[in-house]
């Protein structure tokens, strides 16, 4: 029965993909899709298909494993997924929430003339976190073990959480200068593309993060897509073979890269060709491949046997936590409490080491349990509603917030993969300062919605009013 209820599920999200109509190209619902389809419809089909479903786990999963396998868990996944449709497509809410249109009072001029303080602070904040490593070199050899948690936060740690930024220039960057018809300066522009491209590549490097790659050179093909109307199916393909070339080889290479600093580039491809050799004949490629994305639903599986019985109900304790976590310790007096993903990490491992990502059908279950995943899938679709639409007025406007739109469509959906609230807020710190800032020098005007038959947005003109 499970195995019909995933194809089943697999087929209703396509089939609400392809037929629905669509604000952007990728929108927040193709993002959703996307990460729901991938995390709780192919992978749990794929494991409840197998007939030894565990060689398909992260080794060190070592005690999430035997919470697998609740016979109820197809039939909540179905139903958190038909909860996330009816609150997006809620008339209620859709008809009620105000829609807010934002006019910045300072146009690309004042950013050129900004841009060298931007280049400067964050050269300077590399600088700074590189240094306390003692250098590039170790630096970059501190980067796998601080990544699986071996590794004591560095003394300036904090730093890099201002580097989200560079992400931030470097899609403004490309598009003024590559999709921008109207910008009438593209040099600084390109110097800018330069500078942040170059900074986004060394941070690939330092952070040791084979996603990061994936997910910002994504970032500009759907910034592209999303502009100029067009999906660029060659292009998918050829990022999608790279995305998972990166996935398969991006731990050699990273393991390699102390070699190539010491000794040169033959005894660095000599090294990466071993180690890609004991990959080989320890692990399965297609079984290492699935393992990256089996922790939702393991993690949904263990909060459902766990949370509301030996372990009390989190309700919204990660809300608050990823707030304090903003916070240096020394301004609060006290360290952090566990987050959702501390523990879900400790019961999946039964150490805090590293980070088992909780999923967000997790994250809920470890709320509210049942009624949490229920609640808390149609709340985000109602939420995933309404910045469909605020951002699709706004692009009438202002194309320049089709740059902001990609960060608010790709978290939405990599939430449902990673499902913490606190990783999520620290990762936007620096976006939600940056749009905070642009919002102290801008009009904003608050216009009612109302419904049409293009399951589109029309303002009302008497809900238009100036703040």
């Amino acid at each position: 029965m499970a195995v019909f209820i995933y194809l089943s599920l697999i087929f209703l999200i396509i089939f609400v993909e392809l037929s629905r109509k669509k604000y952007f190209t990728f929108d927040f619902m193709t993002s959703f899709n996307f990460f729901f389809l991938i995390s709780y419809a192919i992978t749990p089909l794929i494991l409840v298909s197998s007939d030894n479903p565990f060689k398909f786990f992260a080794k060190d999963m070592i005690k999430g494993v035997y919470y697998y396998g609740l016979s109820s868990t197809p039939y909540l996944i179905a139903a958190a997924y038909l909860a996330f449709l009816a609150g997006y497509y809620n008339k209620f809410f859709r008809s009620r929430l105000p829609i807010l249109i934002i006019e910045p009072k300072f146009d690309e001029k004042a950013i050129i003339r900004l841009s060298p303080i931007f280049v400067l602070t964050l050269s300077f904040l590399l600088f700074v976190y590189i240094m306390q490593f003692g250098g590039v070199k170790e630096a970059l050899m501190a980067a796998e073990a601080y990544r699986g948690g071996d590794y004591e936060p560095p003394k300036y740690g904090f730093v890099q959480r201002f580097f989200p930024a560079n992400t931030v220039l470097l899609y403004y960057s490309y598009y003024k200068y590559f999709l921008d018809k109207e910008c009438k300066n593209k040099t600084p522009f390109l110097f800018l593309f330069i500078f942040s491209f170059s900074f986004f590549i060394f941070l690939f490097f330092l952070f040791n993060s084979r996603g990061y790659l994936i997910i910002i050179l994504g970032g500009m093909y759907l910034i592209t897509s999303i502009v100029n109307k067009r999906y660029y199916i060659t292009q998918v393909l050829i990022l999608s073979i790279v995305g998972i070339l990166i996935i398969q080889v991006g731990d050699p290479l990273f393991y390699a890269l102390p070699d190539l600093i010491d000794n040169g580039w033959d005894s660095f491809v000599i090294t990466f060709t071993d180690i890609i050799k004991e990959e080989e004949q320890t692990t399965g490629g297609f079984e290492e491949f699935v393992s990256n994305f089996t922790h939702p639903v393991v993690s949904l599986d263990l909060s459902l046997q766990r949370s509301g019985f030996d372990i009390p109900f989190r309700y919204l304790s990660d809300l608050w936590i990823s707030i304090l976590s903003l916070l240096p310790d020394k301004l609060v007096g006290f360290k952090d409490p566990l987050s959702v993903s501390n523990i879900n990490t400790i019961l999946n491992k039964g150490v805090l080491k590293g980070t088992v990502l909780v999923g967000i059908l997790g994250y809920f279950s470890y709320a509210l349990g049942v009624i949490g995943v229920i609640l808390g899938m149609f709340f985000y679709g109602v939420l995933g509603g309404y910045l469909s639409r605020f951002f699709y007025q706004n692009a009438k406007f202002n194309k320049t917030v089709l740059v902001f739109a990609y960060f608010f469509i790709f978290y939405y959906g990599y939430f449902v993969f990673r499902g913490d609230p606190k990783i999520t807020l620290q990762e936007l710190f620096i976006l939600l300062f940056i749009i905070f800032v642009i919002l102290i020098f801008s009009k904003i005007y608050i216009q009612n919605p109302t419904l049409d038959d293009s399951n589109k947005i029309v303002l009302s003109k008497s809900g238009e009013k100036g703040i």
